[in-house]
């Protein structure tokens, strides 16, 4: 699971993003201790 993240991290990183109704953040889990990115929307 773990590096499905980190490919997800690097993807954000190199790709242009477009979000309508809604944000997508990275954020620090502290359950997990472990950056995530947050998704949501009207239509997610």
């Amino acid at each position: 699971m773990r590096s499905h993240l980190e490919h997800v991290a690097r993807e954000e990183r190199t790709c242009h993003i477009l979000v309508r109704n809604g944000h997508i953040k990275r954020i620090t889990d502290n359950d997990i201790q472990s950056l995530v990115l947050e998704v949501e929307g009207t239509n997610v």
